[in-house]
């Protein structure tokens, strides 16, 4: 079957298929830094490009502020990027995010590449538009081309001579250009809303910082004052429950899920790396139901919280802790406290510094907490939930413009 050499989806005003070459045909590699020591990073005195750099980014532009400072000597050699150039990552945990790519469009005079990268530079870049190199080379069908070619077991690893021979479609310079700007204003519209996003979120932490400081009080339906907050130990007013000593054994691949610390992240996702056990032989009070407020107690997440929200009951798994609270307490009250720097603070004190962060319930029990009456504790609770679902709101309207323009992208390049 003839590969076709057109796009399904077309801006009206062009027609006529696109030309097919290899990146090796339209292009020169060279490679990142080389030569250099852990010293050369510290008081650098030029600007190169990091991993993450290319890594997050499609295109660098003019402004971008990331970079990082790397020593280099008056008469040393090194390759120096230039604009328009293709940047790639060389090496990968994972085989998907092999070759992520990015184009610099900025404007620093000399800058360099980190070494776990790779350069490649376009011969007669008067005939292409950067931009569209940015967005093709991140589209679906070009991905799965690069990925193709990553080696390797525990890390995928990525090599020019292993990129030189993919295959990309370019089609006029003038439906370049009109690509490269359609995604561009698409992406700015994107970046819009991510700041307007962090703006609800840095809003919501000035909020938390003045509630729980108690420089902003709320008031009772008549407009009274509430009642003094008092000061607890957190052990007082919710015991902390430690999850079950699952062995290996007991993991099976359906039954009833196991909440682990991986699953819990501000929230509780058990749609995703997920683990089961059969039930019969585990006691009640390892059971999670739908309201219960639980704890990261090791690893990377320590300290993150969320309330379980399925309708299904779960179990929970050791490291893990279940608060189990009083009468006089608001559960969304804790969990938002939780989340505040008042807790964060009083957690750095307490951890336990090793090969991983942990705490203790006991630790966890014995910090201090400032408790207003249960009905201010609603108050404060709603409140923030308000603002947590105004985010949340935004967060939707952000994800439904990338799978848009992910789904562009899929119609548009070949």
């Amino acid at each position: 079957m003839e590969e076709r050499l057109m796009p399904e989806l077309r801006f009206p005003e062009f027609s006529g298929e696109w030309e097919r070459k290899t990146l090796g045909e339209l292009g020169g590699f060279y490679n990142g830094l080389s030569g250099k020591n852990k010293g050369d990073f510290v008081k650098g005195n030029r600007k190169y490009i990091q991993y993450l750099n290319v890594f997050d980014n499609t295109l660098i532009k003019s402004g971008f502020t990331e970079y990082g400072y790397v020593s280099i000597n008056k008469n040393e050699k090194q390759n120096t990027v230039e604009y328009g150039d293709v940047l790639f990552t060389q090496s990968s945990e994972t085989m998907d995010e092999v070759g992520m790519t990015s184009v610099y469009i900025g404007n620093e005079e000399e800058i360099y590449l980190n070494s776990f990268s790779f350069g490649y530079r376009i011969f007669g870049l008067d005939q292409f538009d950067s931009r569209y190199m940015g967005f093709m080379l991140r589209s679906n069908n070009v991905r799965k081309k690069i990925i193709r070619e990553g080696q390797g077991s525990t890390r995928f690893n990525l090599s020019p001579n292993r990129v030189r021979n993919i295959k990309c479609f370019i089609p006029s310079l003038p439906e370049q250009e009109r690509i490269g700007d359609f995604f561009y204003k698409i992406d700015k519209r994107l970046e819009l809303q991510q700041k307007r996003i962090e703006a609800l979120k840095e809003q919501k932490k000035g909020m938390m910082q003045k509630i729980f400081s108690q420089e902003i009080r709320f008031k009772d339906d008549d407009g009274k004052d509430y009642p003094e907050w008092e000061e607890k130990k957190l052990g007082e007013i919710a015991k902390l429950q430690g999850g079950y000593a699952f062995k290996s054994e007991d993991y099976k691949t359906e039954g009833t899920p196991i909440v682990r610390i991986s699953n819990i992240k501000g929230y509780i996702d058990i749609d995703s790396d997920i683990i089961y056990a059969d039930g019969d032989k585990i006691p009640k009070q390892y059971t999670v139901k739908k309201g219960d407020l639980l704890i990261a107690m090791s690893g990377a997440t320590t300290g993150k919280s969320g309330i379980y929200d399925y309708d299904s009951f779960a179990y929970l798994n050791q490291r893990c802790g279940k608060f189990t609270s009083t009468p006089n307490l608001y559960y969304p009250y804790l969990y938002s406290w939780i989340e505040s720097d008042f807790f964060r603070e009083q957690l750095s004190i307490r951890l336990i510094a090793g090969a991983q962060p942990n705490i203790s319930g006991s630790d966890v029990e014995s910090m201090k907490i400032s408790l207003p009456t249960l009905p201010e504790q609603t108050k404060i609770a709603n409140f923030l939930s308000a603002l947590d679902r105004r985010i949340e709101l935004e967060e939707q309207k952000l994800e439904e413009s990338r799978q848009f323009k992910k789904g562009l992208m899929q119609r548009m390049f070949i």
